[in-house]
Protein backbone atom coordinates (compact mmCIF):
# COMPACT_ATOMS: atom_id res chain seq x y z
CA UNK A 1 0.00 0.00 0.00
CA UNK A 2 2.76 2.28 0.88
CA UNK A 3 4.10 1.93 -2.67
CA UNK A 4 1.17 2.72 -4.63
CA UNK A 5 0.85 5.80 -2.23
CA UNK A 6 4.66 6.81 -3.07
CA UNK A 7 4.24 6.63 -7.02
CA UNK A 8 1.09 8.16 -6.79
CA UNK A 9 2.92 10.94 -5.06
CA UNK A 10 5.99 11.02 -7.45
CA UNK A 11 3.04 10.97 -10.08
CA UNK A 12 1.55 14.11 -8.67
CA UNK A 13 5.01 15.70 -8.19
CA UNK A 14 5.93 15.23 -11.81
CA UNK A 15 3.00 16.69 -13.47
CA UNK A 16 3.06 19.85 -11.99
CA UNK A 17 6.67 20.03 -12.30
CA UNK A 18 6.09 19.00 -15.94
CA UNK A 19 3.09 21.83 -16.07
CA UNK A 20 5.22 24.55 -14.48
CA UNK A 21 8.28 24.02 -16.78
CA UNK A 22 5.53 24.46 -19.71
CA UNK A 23 4.30 27.58 -18.06
CA UNK A 24 7.85 28.92 -17.74
CA UNK A 25 9.13 28.53 -20.89
CA UNK A 26 5.62 30.28 -22.57
CA UNK A 27 6.49 33.03 -20.14
CA UNK A 28 10.09 33.19 -21.12
CA UNK A 29 9.48 33.42 -24.93
CA UNK A 30 6.59 36.32 -24.54
CA UNK A 31 8.64 37.93 -22.43
CA UNK A 32 11.69 37.83 -25.01
CA UNK A 33 8.92 39.12 -27.42
CA UNK A 34 7.31 41.84 -25.23
CA UNK A 35 9.72 44.79 -26.91
CA UNK A 36 10.02 43.61 -29.87
CA UNK A 37 7.70 45.16 -32.91
CA UNK A 38 6.65 43.03 -35.84
CA UNK A 39 5.06 43.82 -38.86
CA UNK A 40 2.50 41.55 -40.05
CA UNK A 41 0.65 41.49 -43.85
CA UNK A 42 -2.28 40.07 -44.18
CA UNK A 43 -4.14 38.55 -47.69
CA UNK A 44 -6.73 41.03 -47.08
CA UNK A 45 -3.73 43.57 -47.74
CA UNK A 46 -3.64 45.09 -44.21
CA UNK A 47 -0.22 45.37 -42.96
CA UNK A 48 -0.18 45.76 -38.80
CA UNK A 49 2.53 46.75 -36.57
CA UNK A 50 2.65 45.24 -32.83
CA UNK A 51 3.90 43.11 -30.42
CA UNK A 52 3.24 39.06 -31.31
CA UNK A 53 0.83 37.43 -28.93
CA UNK A 54 0.75 33.61 -29.06
CA UNK A 55 -1.45 32.90 -25.68
CA UNK A 56 -4.56 32.73 -25.74
CA UNK A 57 -5.15 33.11 -29.28
CA UNK A 58 -2.48 34.41 -32.24
CA UNK A 59 -2.54 38.25 -32.40
CA UNK A 60 -0.99 41.41 -31.82
CA UNK A 61 -0.65 43.66 -28.79
CA UNK A 62 0.27 47.52 -29.24
CA UNK A 63 -0.91 47.58 -32.57
CA UNK A 64 -0.29 50.25 -35.02
CA UNK A 65 -1.14 50.57 -38.71
CA UNK A 66 -0.39 52.53 -41.82
CA UNK A 67 -2.83 54.93 -43.23
CA UNK A 68 -2.48 56.70 -46.89
CA UNK A 69 -3.83 59.22 -48.26
CA UNK A 70 -3.39 60.87 -51.79
CA UNK A 71 -3.35 64.77 -51.93
CA UNK A 72 -4.32 66.27 -55.16
CA UNK A 73 -1.09 65.88 -56.67
CA UNK A 74 -1.03 62.35 -56.70
CA UNK A 75 1.60 62.03 -53.75
CA UNK A 76 0.69 59.44 -51.38
CA UNK A 77 1.47 60.38 -47.46
CA UNK A 78 1.12 57.71 -44.76
CA UNK A 79 0.37 58.19 -41.48
CA UNK A 80 0.92 55.65 -38.65
CA UNK A 81 -2.20 55.32 -36.48
CA UNK A 82 -2.34 53.81 -32.96
CA UNK A 83 -5.46 50.73 -33.69
CA UNK A 84 -7.60 52.26 -30.63
CA UNK A 85 -8.09 55.33 -32.31
CA UNK A 86 -9.77 53.67 -35.02
CA UNK A 87 -13.50 54.93 -35.32
CA UNK A 88 -15.20 52.14 -33.46
CA UNK A 89 -12.90 52.55 -30.88
CA UNK A 90 -10.95 48.73 -30.80
CA UNK A 91 -9.14 47.04 -27.68
CA UNK A 92 -5.24 47.47 -27.80
CA UNK A 93 -5.07 43.95 -28.89
CA UNK A 94 -5.70 42.15 -32.63
CA UNK A 95 -6.62 38.73 -33.06
CA UNK A 96 -5.11 37.38 -36.29
CA UNK A 97 -5.91 33.98 -37.72
CA UNK A 98 -3.04 32.62 -39.01
CA UNK A 99 -4.18 30.85 -42.62
CA UNK A 100 -4.63 35.09 -43.19
CA UNK A 101 -0.39 36.10 -42.92
CA UNK A 102 1.50 36.62 -45.68
CA UNK A 103 4.28 37.36 -44.18
CA UNK A 104 5.81 38.60 -40.49
CA UNK A 105 8.96 40.24 -40.11
CA UNK A 106 10.64 41.41 -37.18
CA UNK A 107 11.22 45.64 -37.08
CA UNK A 108 14.65 46.79 -36.20
CA UNK A 109 14.94 49.18 -33.68
CA UNK A 110 16.14 51.68 -35.56
CA UNK A 111 12.89 51.33 -38.10
CA UNK A 112 11.23 54.29 -38.70
CA UNK A 113 8.02 52.93 -37.67
CA UNK A 114 9.64 52.01 -34.38
CA UNK A 115 10.83 55.76 -34.17
CA UNK A 116 7.29 56.90 -34.68
CA UNK A 117 5.75 54.77 -32.15
CA UNK A 118 8.47 56.01 -29.69
CA UNK A 119 8.23 59.76 -30.57
CA UNK A 120 4.17 59.59 -30.58
CA UNK A 121 4.59 58.09 -26.69
CA UNK A 122 6.50 60.83 -25.57
CA UNK A 123 4.30 63.62 -27.07
CA UNK A 124 1.38 61.75 -26.31
CA UNK A 125 0.33 61.67 -29.88
CA UNK A 126 -1.60 58.61 -30.70
CA UNK A 127 -1.43 59.41 -34.81
CA UNK A 128 1.57 60.40 -36.32
CA UNK A 129 2.82 61.88 -39.93
CA UNK A 130 5.73 59.87 -40.69
CA UNK A 131 8.46 62.85 -42.22
CA UNK A 132 8.66 62.03 -46.03
CA UNK A 133 12.36 60.84 -45.55
CA UNK A 134 12.07 58.73 -43.30
CA UNK A 135 8.85 56.55 -45.27
CA UNK A 136 9.39 55.90 -48.94
CA UNK A 137 6.93 57.82 -51.01
CA UNK A 138 4.69 56.02 -53.91
CA UNK A 139 6.71 56.46 -57.07
CA UNK A 140 7.64 54.79 -60.34
CA UNK A 141 9.16 51.65 -59.06
CA UNK A 142 8.85 48.20 -60.01
CA UNK A 143 6.23 46.50 -59.02
CA UNK A 144 6.35 42.67 -57.97
CA UNK A 145 3.55 40.12 -56.66
CA UNK A 146 3.31 38.70 -53.35
CA UNK A 147 3.06 35.13 -52.72
CA UNK A 148 -0.45 34.24 -54.08
CA UNK A 149 -3.40 35.08 -51.42
CA UNK A 150 -5.59 31.52 -50.88
CA UNK A 151 -8.23 31.77 -53.42
CA UNK A 152 -7.29 34.96 -54.96
CA UNK A 153 -5.03 37.95 -56.73
CA UNK A 154 -2.06 38.44 -55.06
CA UNK A 155 -1.63 42.40 -53.72
CA UNK A 156 0.74 44.50 -55.05
CA UNK A 157 3.78 45.56 -53.31
CA UNK A 158 5.74 48.79 -53.50
CA UNK A 159 9.36 47.80 -53.41
CA UNK A 160 10.76 51.43 -52.50
CA UNK A 161 14.17 52.65 -50.77
CA UNK A 162 13.53 51.22 -47.31
CA UNK A 163 11.72 48.38 -47.81
CA UNK A 164 8.16 46.52 -48.63
CA UNK A 165 4.94 49.41 -48.44
CA UNK A 166 1.43 48.08 -49.04
CA UNK A 167 0.54 50.16 -51.90
CA UNK A 168 -3.52 49.53 -52.12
Amino acid sequence: MKKESTHKLFLVISLILIALLAYLIVLTSQKASEDEYTAVYLNTGDLYFGKVVQFPKFGLKDVWFLQTQTDQTGQVNFTLVKFTDAVYLPEDRLEINKDNVIWMTKLDKSSPVIQEIKNSRLNNTPNTQAPASQVPQTQQVPQTQSPQAEGGQAPLINQGEEGLINNQ
